[in-house]
């Protein structure tokens, strides 16, 4: 309730500032087709969640349940990278077509890791993957272009789809082809993510250098004490801000993320 809450004041503020004329370069906003007369205007993606609101990032980023699977997933000293909400609208025109979030030389593990705050099911914005695909660089086309007679989604590519309720949390390997299916039934579906990186890893990045990967396990251990906090007061409105948050938000900006394949 206090993210889907924080989350959804957040939205309102940036449709609003897009409806001025003032939309921020680290959010996607486009219009849906959701059944009434005219488009409407929708949140498609909020890039940069700790710029846009540090505190309901942190909170996110700092719940013992992502924390915990972070380090599980890429060693107890895991680094977070970026963390962003992707949403899913009812007749909107953006496509999230099938993809690799990037290419790396698995040198140590990336995972994206997935809050989803809303029931998804199959051909209804669930998330649809290639199971086993996540070995080496996929050719896309060629996977388009196969057919199966088994499971089948509407590229024809022989895949898995991975229906979730709310609350649900799904990690990933960042190699793993995938996809997400149009919603038809429900209105949106909304997805905070959060990127985390072996340090070995994240150190092959240039942009990522060895202070910066230092000051994001710290914002790591941060997030972790800030959450644990407004979990006890129940708002957060209650708690200070900590003022790690602002300089990781600035610093961000000189990132250099590699690029998805797409194919």
């Amino acid at each position: 309730m206090l993210i889907t809450n924080r989350l959804d004041l957040l939205c309102q503020n940036l449709l609003a500032r897009h409806k001025q004329g003032q939309t921020p370069n680290d959010c996607l906003i486009d219009f849906a087709n959701d059944g009434g007369v005219n488009p409407v205007a929708k949140v498609f993606r909020i890039e940069q969640l700790l710029k846009q609101d540090a505190a309901l990032a942190l909170f996110f980023l700092g719940h013992p349940a992502i924390t915990g699977l972070g380090k599980q997933l890429c060693g107890p000293d895991a680094v977070p990278v970026y963390l962003s909400v992707q949403f899913r609208n009812r007749g909107e025109a953006q496509k999230i077509i099938w993809h690799q979030d990037m290419i790396h030389d698995r040198q140590g593990p990336i995972y994206t890791v997935g809050l989803y705050l809303d029931d998804a099911s199959s051909n209804n914005g669930a998330l649809r993957i290639i199971p086993g695909s996540h070995h080496n660089r996929a050719d896309i086309a060629t996977l388009i272009q196969q057919r199966s007679p088994k499971i089948k989604d509407q590229l024809s590519i022989s895949s898995h789809s991975i229906p979730v309720k709310a609350g649900d949390i799904i990690a990933h390997d960042v190699m793993l082809v995938h996809c997400s299916d149009a919603l038809t039934k429900t209105d949106c579906r909304r997805t905070l993510y959060v990127e985390f990186r072996h340090p070995q890893q994240a150190g092959t990045n240039p942009t990522m250098t060895p202070s910066w990967i230092a000051q994001q396990q710290g914002l790591l251990a941060t997030a972790q004490n800030y959450c644990a906090l407004v979990r006890a007061a129940g708002r957060f409105s209650d708690v200070s801000l900590p003022e790690i948050a602002c300089t990781n938000s600035i610093e961000a900006n000189t990132l250099r993320l590699e690029t998805a394949n797409y194919g």
